[in-house]
């Protein structure tokens, strides 16, 4: 034999003693993995035991009413639901791993979503039908004595002329009666015109339910659309500015937003829709003053959730033929949520399961980040803001904590005094931001927002500062730094984003 042949019969040894090794170590893992699943089956088969007993007309009755009712005083409920039965019944209050704790009173119908039976069983009211029209309220039933005291006198039948100064008072009334004080008013074919609508320079068609949210508004004439941020609200308000003849008067909160909409309308509509006798009119919340004597096609609310305080309810009674309202986070905090939905008009939007199941948005990644205090919180920041590839912005409301982050990072504090706010955004990889960019400003390449201060516990805050991220192109992430103290008290802002089915991880540093 030769030496070639012996080497080559040695070499071939050796391979098959490794593949045999190897072959035996394989089978090792694999008994290791059955023995593994052998031990998770006979635990699941203990754990079926318990439900051995489970009765199956009870199963088949919970499947009928999967829910749990505990009254909490007069026309208010509290109602506990499975996760998985993937119902909303109103107000979410609480959540636990497994349940919802919603809160629900005789306003909750108003936001759609409550199941016939559930709404039969808490007997809850049907509104009736009422219209404020500057000083005059329309309607065919009885007031009651909390409705009368604002009246002056009947002037004829089904109509009242309200006392000076009651305008407000008598929509608060109204809708605590459970009356939406508005009549589906059909719009009128004379008011509209065709146009070629165009939107950033581009010839645009409305989405399916664009679509459906015009049809539904030329049928009402009064709408509130509460889809979420990035699903074009922007866009079905502006095709509604173009399409309806006459003056447009567009409310908006802050200085930043009277931006964005100057930008909106002068990009998207062509002059001759937007100047003279169909001029566009846009204002902030404060300056009620400056419209109270004009009259108007269709008023605009944007992020309408502003209209029930007290010193912008004046503009609920503007005299306009038509109304839209506009916000992703239709509730107060102030128990005035009711009168957000009143003073807009037929709802539109409030449940975004469809957004989300059709791809349109994309849930960010939210991480809420427990350390230990305000300089782990700037260092958390800095880090984060250097690691990411695209903008982000950092919000805290603090004015003097906000300047020394951006000071440290030597990047833009963008606050209620600064000027050009959008423009600065825009052209800052990252920004530190006051509480002036917690709505309605779009920044497309946003990867990541984070908050290093915020307003206590509040639900709208936090899906405001969230939503920057649905009008960025791709999924964005959301850190939240919270010191322990503050995710203790502050935890239920999260709520916000838990009950649109926008999961929170909660990470100690």
């Amino acid at each position: 034999m030769t030496e070639m042949v012996k080497d080559r019969l040695r070499n071939a040894s050796g391979a098959a003693l490794e593949a045999s090794e190897s072959v035996e170590a394989a089978l090792a893992t694999m008994r290791q993995e059955l023995l593994r699943v052998e031990s998770e089956y006979r635990k699941l088969v203990k754990d079926l035991e318990r439900y051995r007993r489970i009765d199956s007309l009870e199963a088949h009755a919970f499947l009928k009413e999967p829910w749990c009712i505990l009254p909490q005083g007069r026309d208010e409920w509290r109602v506990v639901v499975p996760k998985f039965a993937g119902v909303q019944v109103g107000w979410l209050e609480r959540a636990t791993e497994t349940y919802n704790i919603f809160r629900v009173d005789r306003f909750s119908q108003w936001l759609g979503g409550i199941p016939e039976d559930l709404r039969d069983l808490l007997k809850l009211p049907t509104p009736f039908s009422s219209q404020v029209s500057g000083k005059t309220l329309k309607t065919s039933a009885r007031l009651p004595e909390t409705v009368k005291k604002h009246v002056a006198e009947q002037t004829k039948t089904g109509e009242y002329r309200i006392k000076v100064g009651h305008e407000f008072d008598i929509i608060a009334a109204l809708i605590d009666e459970g009356s939406l004080p508005f009549t589906p008013r059909p719009v009128d074919a004379d008011d509209l015109r065709d146009i070629n609508f165009r939107y950033r320079g581009l010839p645009t068609e409305l989405r399916d339910y664009q679509r459906a949210a015009w049809e539904t508004w030329l049928k009402v004439g009064r709408v509130g659309i509460f889809w979420p941020w990035g699903a074009g609200k922007s866009v079905i308000a502006t095709y509604i500015a173009g399409r309806v003849k006459g003056r447009k008067l567009i409310v908006c909160p802050t200085s930043t937003l009277v931006e964005h909409w100057e930008h909106e309308i002068r990009t998207n509509l062509d002059l001759s829709l937007r100047s003279g006798a169909h001029a566009v009119d846009i204002i902030t919340y404060n300056g009620a003053d400056k419209v109270k004597d004009r009259e108007y096609a269709v008023a605009f609310f944007d992020e309408c959730h502003r209209l029930p305080a007290n010193t912008f309810s004046r503009l609920s009674t503007v005299r306009a033929k038509y109304g839209v309202g506009l916000s992703a986070t239709p509730y107060r905090e102030d128990g005035r949520t009711p009168y957000v939905f009143a003073l807009t008009g037929f709802p539109i939007g409030v449940d975004w399961t469809d957004f989300f199941r059709k791809g349109i948005i994309t849930k960010p990644q939210v991480e809420c980040r427990v350390v230990r205090d305000w300089n782990v919180k700037m260092k958390e920041a800095e880090t984060e803001a250097d690691a990411t590839k695209g903008r982000v912005l950092i919000f805290c409301d603090a004015l003097e904590r906000g300047a020394q982050l951006a000071a440290r990072m030597n990047v833009p504090h963008v606050d209620g005094s600064s000027s050009n706010r959008l423009k600065t955004m825009n052209e800052n990889r990252v920004c530190v931001v006051s509480r002036v960019a917690d709505e309605g400003v779009s920044i497309p390449d946003l990867k990541k927002v984070i908050e290093v201060d915020f307003l206590g516990g509040s639900r709208r805050q936090e899906g405001q500062r969230l939503g920057r991220l649905f009008h960025a192109d791709g999924e964005g992430q959301h850190i939240v730094l919270m010191t322990r103290e503050e995710f203790e008290r502050f935890e239920g802002r999260f709520l916000a984003l838990e009950e649109k089915g926008i999961k929170v991880n909660v990470v100690e540093r």
